[in-house]
């Protein structure tokens, strides 16, 4: 009773509706459903005015969506509530349902939206007003044009506006399967979708309670935590259970979320967002890997999850809006901590704020991957963008704290300037002849190793952004974050090469010797001597018992034992044994006793 008199009292807006919609929809209650009614007459008469008026601000009919989307899905949410009430007279019912058609034609029409003739901007936006289309065809579903205005929104951006624009189409594919229209809800790409968002999603973050969040990579927020991950595993937990489970486990654990983003108020579910959250849903955890996403990135993993996952993420592909100028940039976590992040969202942020490299030859927006060869000891991946080809090969090891480490190789198409930059999140970088020691803010350092060019010319730089994001309490404000970069310079050169090892503090540093011209690296460590090679051109090394010919391959020696692995086509040799492939990409390997 306490709590029906305050939902029948107290002021609602879009942000609280959750309440009392729920209340009304278990009780039927009358004296409620008459308070939302009368709202959502009040509401429905706001809207119309707003673009019939045209009084809200300059040019509001067609002027940007994401920020009239607020009332407008919230307002007709309400009104699909308010017209399951008994509450509503026979004129309000009238008026209300030739209003929303009035709606209709207004959101449909042409010279409102249409990006095939210019008339759009940034595809979330698009999305949003296929979202209006939609939601007020299903809410007066017996119109003639409803149907029409039933459709589908896409995108093609960053994860902070993918993730508006899944939130929006995974709602209006509920009313639409509801009101009778096609029934895309259980559509597989939506559940690959969200896989995609679970499986970019970072190792547990100490600066965010331990939470794991989204990237912060192009334009999304630092410290982007989901609520998505909740409301998919509601929805699917009697069509897949066992996906449901593994996106309840992701929801757990980037901290039970209210909301699917951060920044703004994701309107599309509102009033109803807390009926599809199930807390009764078991979590289990998904055994994801390393795994490329052909016009998004690709993910290099070790040791998940567990709270020493080693993980690399690299931007590349043709679904690049929203993002910064960041195509073949990295972040990078080894042994659970982080190492190299990106700013945050403020703005679309030049080359100079990113972990790649800036040269003239890189034309073009967007790196293409051309190679993706992962397996259990070692993955491999080659991008291109114009005259830069990105390498990485990443060693890994069945115990998460013996070696996990990365070897980048850029290389430039002819001589060139160029900048390569990495960004550190740390509390010293200290450079030395050939590299750096990057002390960690938590118990993992990381050694940088040039092995190209022989002589590298290395230096340091402090920059501080301001952005918006939660803060390191979970709360939404502005945040200003410091890194260090890592900057290596060549004014007419062919690029760089560098291993980047995360080891605890605790341990040892390795020894790292370049070889063939920079082309190789042997790295040892306590747990043994690494070969690593990898080249943009195929070459040959020998030295002892070790022999290889190829671009990318790895010999890792581990007590009395020897894994050979190659990248691409090629052979490699150590201690007696040979392993050869004649593919032009893929992984293969073999482990020898």
């Amino acid at each position: 009773p306490n709590l029906l008199a305050q939902y029948i009292k107290n002021p609602m807006n879009e942000y609280n509706m959750d309440g009392p919609i729920a209340y009304y929809l278990a009780t039927g209650d009358p004296a409620l459903g008459r308070r939302l009614a009368t709202m959502a007459v009040g509401w429905m008469q706001g809207v119309v005015n707003y673009y019939l008026k045209q009084e809200g601000h300059t040019s509001s009919f067609g002027k940007a969506p994401h920020g009239t989307k607020n009332f407008f899905d919230s307002m007709l949410n309400l009104t699909d509530a308010a017209l399951f009430a008994d509450a509503m007279t026979d004129e309000e019912r009238e008026r209300i349902r030739a209003q929303a058609a009035f709606l209709g034609y207004v959101v449909q029409r042409p010279d409102y939206w249409s990006p095939a003739r210019g008339f759009g901007a940034n595809p979330n936006m698009t999305t949003f007003v296929a979202g209006f289309q939609t939601t007020i065809g299903c809410l007066i579903s017996s119109h003639p044009l409803a149907r029409t205005w039933v459709s589908e929104g896409l995108w093609l951006e960053a994860p902070h506006y993918a993730m508006a624009s899944y939130d929006q189409i995974s709602a209006c594919f509920l009313m639409a399967r509801n009101a009778g229209f096609a029934d895309h809800v259980f559509d597989p790409r939506m559940k690959k979708i969200a896989e995609w968002f679970a499986k970019i999603s970072t190792p547990p973050d100490a600066r965010l309670k331990g939470w794991r969040h989204l990237p912060p990579i192009g334009n999304t927020y630092k410290f982007e935590p989901s609520s998505e991950f909740g409301h998919v595993a509601s929805i699917w937990k009697e069509r897949d259970p066992a996906f449901a489970a593994e996106m309840q486990w992701m929801f757990l654990q980037q901290g039970a979320q209210k909301m699917p983003s951060v920044g703004g108020f994701p309107a599309a579910f509102a009033g109803y967002r807390g009926l599809f959250i199930d807390t009764n849903i078991a979590a289990k955890a998904p055994a994801y890997g390393s795994e490329l996403f052909p016009e998004n990135g690709v993910v290099l993993r070790n040791a998940y999850p567990s709270e020493r996952e080693t993980m690399l993420h690299m931007i590349a592909g043709s679904h690049y809006q929203h993002y910064d100028y960041d195509s073949g940039s990295i972040t990078l976590w080894g042994k659970g901590r982080i190492v190299a992040d990106e700013f945050g969202y403020y703005d679309r942020a030049p080359v100079a704020d990113q972990s790649m490299l800036e040269t003239p030859l890189s034309s073009g927006l967007d790196m293409r991957i051309k190679e993706f060869a992962p397996s259990q000891q070692f993955d491999y991946v080659r991008g291109v963008l114009g005259g830069w080809t990105r390498q990485i090969a990443f060693i890994k090891d069945s115990d998460p704290l013996a070696p996990n480490y990365f070897v980048i190789c850029d290389t430039l198409s002819k001589p060139a300037p160029a900048t390569w930059r990495l960004w550190l999140t740390c509390t010293q970088v200290t450079l030395s002849a050939q590299g750096a020691l990057v002390a960690g803010q938590e118990d993992v350092d990381t050694d940088v190793f040039f092995t190209r060019p022989a002589q590298v010319k290395l230096l340091t730089e402090e920059k501080t952004r301001k952005t918006y994001g939660l803060n390191t309490n979970a709360v939404y404000c502005q945040t200003q974050w410091t890194q260090t970069g890592l900057i290596a310079t060549q004014a007419h050169g062919l690029g760089f090469t560098a291993v980047l090892y995360p080891r605890l503090k605790s341990e040892p540093p390795p020894k790292f010797t370049a070889l063939a011209d920079g082309q190789a690296v042997r790295v040892q460590t306590p747990a043994g001597t690494d070969y690593v090679f990898l080249s943009a051109e195929p070459f040959s090394f020998k030295e002892g018992d070790i022999a290889f010919t190829g671009t990318v391959g790895a010999i890792q020696t581990r007590g009395n034992g020897v894994i050979l692995s190659l990248g691409a086509a090629g052979s490699i040799a150590a201690h007696g044994h040979c392993l050869a492939a004649d593919k032009a990409a893929g992984a293969t390997q073999g482990k020898i006793k």
